[in-house]
């Protein structure tokens, strides 16, 4: 299998939330982003991580804990820090930013990434 890095990963979550188009959110953490919401929704970092690798324990926890970056890794993503950078940059997209600015905000993060 071939490990999504770079230009396909970004492409793999931007075209996720861009579809979702709302933010995945916690109930009762006052606004805390999840991974995977009680409604099916996933976060930008949610959406890279395979069913069979998915716990509720990832919740609360930062994309770049080894718990959660093992179960990206081990769903597809190639183990490295620039996608790591990759990976937390789009989920700061996705807990900071209105999903109507998704769009903007993605194109903007890219062309600076990718620079």
């Amino acid at each position: 299998m071939k490990k999504l890095d770079g230009k396909a990963l970004y492409k793999k979550v931007r075209d996720h939330l861009l579809k979702q188009g709302e933010k995945s959110l916690l109930p009762g953490f006052d606004g805390a982003c999840a991974y995977r919401s009680e409604e099916g929704l996933k976060c930008a970092a949610g959406c890279l991580i395979a069913d069979k690798h998915y716990r509720k324990t990832f919740e609360t926890n930062v994309a770049c804990t080894a718990l959660v970056w093992k179960a990206i890794v081990a769903s597809g993503v190639k183990d490295t820090d620039a996608n790591m950078d990759l990976v937390m940059g789009l989920q700061g997209i996705h807990d900071d930013v209105p999903p109507s600015r998704w769009r903007s905000a993605l194109n903007s993060f890219a062309k600076e990434f990718f620079a």
